[in-house]
């Protein structure tokens, strides 16, 4: 809402109509606005059928006591700098509108699981047309994934002795035939990469040879249960999985 000027030459800003609306409401119903109601105003809306990053919501900014608005891409940053709740019980609470009784009401984790329990389950999911929503850290923005793209085994194309990073957990790392050089590929410690256990990384060699090594912590080979670095001969598809805090087993084609 834009400021307004009266014949008096009397201005009243955005701040000033807020602010004056509660003085109003408390005159004459004895309380600040109900929270119910306000949530039933908003439920009245229209709703926004095609949501964008850059469309805007109303807030007040109570440190610049001015009405102000601020993108969902804005708004989702905030959400996702928020302190994590490592740790979070079924008897938690959540925020919610009741449209029944149109009041504002809670509902716990416990229950809300019900209720999306009870939703239908799509029994024939499109995954190349059917979305899942995300937030995309590196980019800041919120985003949407083919649930194709979550099934794959991303690659990380390596042409020189490399050791892993905590983001090739469940990637492949594959030597190209473009490079004709003996490499070393490292699995590093937990005590530097604390994996989580079941983690998963493949190694494909198309040429020469790749020693998969490890750091400090221990590699086992299926079928024997030796330990210690494993050579991978050219054509060679092999994978560790984590099987402990600082285990591995390793398994596959060329490997030796």
């Amino acid at each position: 809402m834009a400021d307004t000027t009266f014949v008096n030459a009397v201005t009243l800003s955005d701040a000033d109509w807020f602010n004056d609306l509660n003085r109003l409401h408390y005159t004459i119903f004895g309380d600040p606005a109900d929270l119910a109601a306000v949530f039933g105003r908003i439920n009245s809306l229209t709703a926004e059928t095609g949501v964008a990053t850059d469309d805007v919501l109303l807030l007040y900014d109570t440190s610049a006591s001015t009405a102000d608005k601020i993108t969902v891409a804005n708004f989702l940053k905030i959400v996702a700098a928020l302190t994590a709740e490592t740790s979070p019980a079924t008897d938690d609470e959540l925020l919610l509108y009741d449209l029944s009784a149109t009041t504002a009401d809670k509902i716990t984790l416990a229950n809300l699981f019900k209720v999306i329990n009870s939703f239908t389950e799509d029994t024939t999911p499109d995954l190349e047309a059917d979305y899942v929503a995300t937030y995309d850290a590196s980019a800041t923005a919120a985003k949407k994934v083919l649930p194709t793209k979550l099934m794959t085994i991303p690659q990380n194309s390596k042409s020189a002795a490399y050791t892993t990073v905590l983001t090739d957990a469940n990637k492949h790392i594959l030597h190209p035939a473009s490079d004709n050089n003996a490499r070393t590929f490292t699995i590093d410690s937990n005590a530097n990469v604390p994996y989580p256990i079941g983690t998963c990384i493949t190694f494909i060699n198309e040429i020469n040879t790749v020693t998969i090594a490890i750091t400090s912590d221990t590699l086992k080979l299926a079928g024997t249960g030796s330990t210690g670095s494993r050579t991978l001969a050219a054509n060679g598809i092999a994978t560790a999985i984590k099987t402990g805090t600082t285990t591995w087993w390793i398994s596959g084609t060329g490997l030796t």
